[in-house]
């Protein structure tokens, strides 16, 4: 038996006889390379939870300026957010039709307004936090959306699938 066929017998599981020194050396390499691929693996799956930095706090408000963003670009932040919602709830409503589908349509709608959210962050170098502040800043003010007409400050009540139908 080839160490090959050793090493792939051992990591189906099955039983191993090690007959010599050359298929014990096979399999402890690929122990040790397990060892180091996973231990390699693990670090980067945990490295951003130990090395990541907490965001900037926001800036006190001072006049027109409310989360460190002036009112001007607050509301062209908010326009171009609003501007995108009637494109996902249609896109929402078309992706999961029917009225008991209605909270994954809008959580299809939400995953389109999270897109627009990063696009906007890197567009206006401002924080996802300021971002979704404005949004909420323009709902509660009721600043109009493009159609005129304020934002519906409401979403969906949650209605989550069930195990047997829909």
């Amino acid at each position: 038996m080839t160490p090959g066929q050793v090493v792939a017998k051992w990591l189906a599981g099955e039983r191993v006889v090690i007959g010599s020194r050359r298929m014990l050396f096979a399999l402890a390499f690929v122990s040790l390379f397990s060892l180091a691929y996973a231990w390699r693996e693990w670090r980067g799956a945990i490295s951003s939870l130990t090395t990541t930095r907490p965001p900037a706090p926001i800036p006190p408000d001072q006049g027109d300026v409310r989360f460190g963003v002036a009112l001007s670009v607050r509301k062209k932040v908010f326009e171009e957010l609003a501007g995108a919602e009637p494109g996902a709830r249609a896109e929402g409503k078309r992706a999961f039709p029917g009225g008991e589908l209605a909270w994954s349509a809008e959580d299809h709608r939400g995953s389109f307004e999270r897109q627009k959210v990063a696009e906007l962050e890197g567009r206006y170098r401002l924080s996802r936090t300021q971002i979704y502040l404005i949004l909420d800043e323009g709902i509660r003010q009721k600043w109009p959306g493009p159609d005129g007409q304020p934002l519906p400050p409401y979403v969906v009540p949650l209605h989550p699938r069930r195990k047997y139908g829909w």
